[in-house]
């Protein structure tokens, strides 16, 4: 026991270790996968965020809560104009857990918000291996006729008619 836990008397938190939020939960309306399985970039610089947010989604598991992601264009972001930001969700609670990878980001930019076309975000899988290791792997979700296989090839289309 640390000084600061013995000083306040708290334990320190037990995250339980191994797979969890694999419950799909997709927001409301009809969404089709834009990106295929993405993994959350930064998390490592936001671990109390994402701990907190980790120990939300398994307590909603325990109770058959609702949880997911959210995202946040970042367009003054230092590091990357196209930055999209990623927040884990538990009821009216919200974490900045981390952000699209840059390459997604300008892909998700470029094809889906840049033409008005909005996002959601579905959880893939949540991650942990005690404090350690800690993972989020996701898809970006966009309205139906943006399904990821269909992006790519309109994507491809255009560059070879460009």
């Amino acid at each position: 026991m640390g000084i600061l836990s013995w000083l306040f008397r708290t334990r320190p938190r037990q995250l339980v270790s191994g797979r969890f939020g694999t419950d799909r939960h997709q927001p409301f309306g009809q969404w089709v996968q834009a990106t295929h399985l993405v993994q959350v970039a930064g998390i490592n610089h936001r671990r109390t965020n994402v701990l907190a947010f980790f120990d939300a989604v398994q307590a909603a598991e325990r109770s058959n809560g609702h949880y997911g992601i959210k995202f946040r264009p970042d367009p003054n972001n230092a590091h990357d104009r196209y930055a999209i930001a990623v927040d884990g969700v538990v009821g009216n609670r919200r974490w900045h857990i981390g952000y699209l990878d840059r390459q997604t980001a300008k892909a998700v930019h470029d094809d889906l918000l840049s033409n008005g076309i909005p996002i959601a975000g579905e959880i893939y899988n949540l991650w942990a291996s005690g404090d350690d290791y800690l993972e989020v792997k996701i898809f970006v979700l966009a309205p139906p006729g943006n399904r990821v296989k269909g992006r790519l090839k309109r994507a491809s289309r255009e560059e070879k008619t460009g």
